[in-house]
C-alpha cells in the first residue's frame, strides 16, 4: 500500500491532529519537557540541573511516569518563578490588587512569560520553508481543521483564516464549526490564563474532560484524522483511546481506515505504509489504523493536495 492508497481511503479532507513535533520541526518550538526545563533553570538560580531538582522535590512514587513528574514539577516551577518575579519586579506592577487579581484568575508571571517565550518562535526554519509552505497551501480546501495539545501559535500562522478555540470553556460556550477551525485542547499562548500545564490544571481538566472528548469524537465521525508530530505511535494511540473511552467498541468499525498516524524517520529511503489494529482495555473490536513512516512530510502533503472537502 502507498500513501496515495491511504489518501484514497480517507473520506474527504482530513483534520490534522498536531503533536509537538510539528512546531518543533518548522520553528524550533521546545516540547513540553524542554519548555519546563527552560523555566526551571530561570527559577532556580540558572542552575542547569534545576529540572532534576524539581523532579525530586515533587516527591512522587518511584513508578510515576515522566508525564506525571513533569506535571508536578510544573506546579513547583510556577510557584518559584512567580515568587522570584514578584520579588525582583514587584514595584513594576500598578498595584497589589492587580497582582492578586491576576493570580486569582490564573494569570501568574510564569504563565504570562511562558506564553511570551513561546511567541518568540515565529520564524520558519529556512531548510523547512518549502515543506511548511506546502502545508500552508493545503489549508482551506484540503485540510478541514486542526486539533492540538500544543500551546504555541504556529497553526494560526499556517491557517490564519481558521477560527481558533481553546480549552474546555470554548467547547461548552462556543459552537465549534466542522471545518476551518483550530482547536487547542490545553490552551493557547495567545491567552496565557487558558494554559493547562501543572498537575492541578490537569486534575481539574480530567474531572470534566468528557466535554472535550465528546466534541472531538463528533469530529472523528465527520472527518478522517491524520496524527502528525508525535514522538511515538503510542502517544497518538493514547489520544485515540482517550477520545474513544465513552464509545462502545462495536461502533469503532465505522472509523476503520479513517485514521492515519504519521511518523518521521529521516533515514527512511521510501515511505512505509502498514495497517494495524488498535485494541484498548475491554474492547471486543479494534479499529484499523494506517501507520505511515516517511522521511519528510511533503511526501504526504503532495498526496493530500488531491483531496477536497466534501
Amino acid at each position: 500500500m502507498t500513501i496515495k492508497d491511504v489518501v484514497k481511503y480517507l473520506c474527504g479532507a482530513p483534520i490534522i491532529f498536531a503533536g509537538p513535533g510539528l512546531p518543533a520541526r518548522y520553528c524550533g518550538v521546545p516540547d513540553y519537557y524542554n519548555l519546563l526545563r527552560h523555566f526551571a533553570v530561570c527559577s532556580y538560580n540558572n542552575n542547569e540541573y534545576a529540572m532534576t531538582y524539581y523532579s525530586m522535590e515533587a516527591r512522587l512514587p518511584k513508578d510515576s511516569s515522566m508525564e506525571e513528574i513533569c506535571h508536578a514539577s510544573a506546579r513547583l516551577i510556577e510557584r518559584d518563578y512567580t515568587l522570584k518575579c514578584l520579588h525582583e519586579h514587584g514595584s513594576s506592577y500598578e498595584s497589589e490588587e492587580d497582582v492578586l487579581g491576576n493570580l486569582d484568575r490564573g494569570l501568574t508571571p510564569f504563565r504570562y512569560d511562558l506564553a511570551a517565550y513561546l511567541n518568540t518562535f515565529s520564524m520558519v526554519k529556512e531548510q523547512r520553508r518549502d515543506e511548511y509552505d506546502l502545508l500552508r497551501s493545503l489549508c482551506g480546501s484540503n485540510i478541514s481543521g486542526f486539533i492540538t495539545t500544543n500551546y504555541d501559535s504556529i497553526l494560526e500562522s499556517l491557517a490564519p483564516d481558521y477560527k481558533c478555540f481553546f480549552g474546555r470553556k470554548d467547547i461548552i460556550s462556543k459552537p465549534i464549526p466542522d471545518t476551518e477551525f483550530i482547536y487547542k485542547i490545553l490552551g493557547s499562548s495567545e491567552k496565557p490564563d487558558s494554559i493547562i500545564i501543572t498537575d492541578d490544571d490537569f486534575r481539574r481538566f480530567n474531572e470534566r474532560s468528557f466535554w472535550v472528548a465528546d466534541r472531538i469524537l463528533q469530529l472523528f465521525f465527520k472527518h478522517p484524522i491524520v496524527f502528525m508530530g508525535f514522538g511515538s505511535l503510542d502517544d497518538a494511540y493514547r489520544i485515540i483511546s482517550w477520545v474513544a473511552r465513552g464509545l462502545d467498541s462495536e461502533f469503532w468499525s465505522m472509523f476503520n481506515e479513517q485514521i492515519a498516524v504519521v511518523k518521521l524517520d529521516e533515514k527512511a529511503s521510501d515511505p512505509v505504509v502498514e495497517t494495524t489494529t488498535l485494541l484498548c482495555d475491554d474492547w471486543t473490536n479494534g479499529i484499523e489504523l494506517h501507520n505511515i513512516t516517511l522521511s519528510d512530510y511533503s511526501q504526504l502533503y503532495r498526496e493530500l493536495a488531491a483531496v477536497r472537502r466534501i
